[in-house]
């Protein structure tokens, strides 16, 4: 096996494992589905899948001459305040991002379509909820944020730090599948990838995503408990995203800034020492590919993340138009 001498992901390594990884969970999810009755089926897709991503990123990287665990980060925890802005940052968006979730939902009831994304039940008893706690919250953090933030983002950040965030949250949200979550999904994906290029680890994406699920299965499990039967009205959901969306920018302000004060040389790359606040976000955000070697146009440096997003684009389609057939 070669050295370990890469500290990145190359792109074209990263859009093979997430092609590769994508089609056999699809494979897995049919082969559970007509082996294993549900509920039985979907609670093994849950604990399984997330494992998968974390051995295909693990062995691609290997296999690559990657070094995994600094490409990820894993030996960088957050510093407690890190940690807590992030808990914070979690709860804000879900009370931001709520009301466009809401209205996606509805505009495409509007259009016919009233497929749902299907999970297990975790809400109809404390067992369930505390499985949906660990095979719907903590297993997908931890798969997840490996596979999309660690080592696409990781990877596609070297052909700059903006384009890595977007594509990467784009992945993301395509790669759920259902058209419902897209808006929803790529803009936590693009909060977690800011979180984890100022912190360089993995870890605070896994902490966001982990409470952003945990709160929804929560909610729901208490909402059946307690027999709720209200309904959100329009106004309550504009004020939610009225009062949301400043506190997701101004934690995120706080959390960036806080960040990179404190980073010491050699744990974000500052091409100089700033003297403004604006100038340091500037350098930190590393538009111009100081972080790492930036790839200039090179297409056959990242034809295959073309390829993964070709394929999640495709089926995101098919799972799209047949939803609306069987509406």
């Amino acid at each position: 096996m070669r050295p370990l001498v890469r500290q990145s992901f190359r792109p074209n390594t990263a859009g093979i494992v997430f092609c590769a990884v994508y089609l056999v969970v699809l494979v897995l999810s049919v082969v559970f589905t007509a082996a294993i009755p549900q509920p039985a089926s979907q609670w093994c897709y849950a604990f399984v899948a997330p494992i998968l991503y974390i051995v295909a990123v693990v062995s691609g990287g290997l296999m690559d001459g990657t070094d995994v665990v600094e490409a990820l980060g894993v030996k960088r925890a957050p510093r407690a305040w890190q940690a807590g802005l992030t808990v914070a940052l979690a709860v804000a968006c879900v009370v931001a991002f709520l009301p466009i979730a809401t209205g996606v939902q509805r505009l495409f009831d509007l259009m016919g379509y009233h497929a749902t994304p299907s999970y297990a039940d975790y809400s109809s008893s404390w067992g369930n909820m505390i499985l949906g706690l660990v095979g719907l919250a903590l297993l997908p953090a931890l798969g997840e944020e490996v596979l999309c933030r660690g080592m696409m983002f990781g990877a596609l950040k070297q052909k700059g730090t903006v384009y890595g965030m977007m594509i990467s949250a784009l992945l993301f949200a395509l790669w759920h599948g259902s058209p419902v979550q897209l808006v929803h999904q790529f803009l936590i994906g693009v909060v977690m990838a800011v979180l984890v290029h100022f912190t360089r680890t993995v870890w605070t994406s896994v902490i966001f995503h982990f409470c952003n699920n945990a709160l929804v299965i929560v909610y729901e499990f208490v909402y059946k408990e307690a027999r709720w039967t209200y309904t959100i009205e329009w106004w309550v959901y504009l004020i939610m995203f009225a009062v949301g969306l400043p506190l997701v920018l101004a934690l995120l302000y706080v959390f960036i800034r806080g960040t990179v004060r404190r980073a010491e040389r050699g744990v974000l790359t500052l091409a100089k020492a700033p003297e403004t606040a604006k100038e340091r976000v500037r350098h930190a955000l590393d538009v111009h590919g100081e972080y790492v070697p930036y790839i200039r146009g090179n297409v056959q440096e990242t034809i295959a993340v073309y390829a993964a997003f070709g394929l999640v684009m495709i089926l995101w389609f098919i799972n799209t138009i047949s939803g609306w057939v069987a509406s």
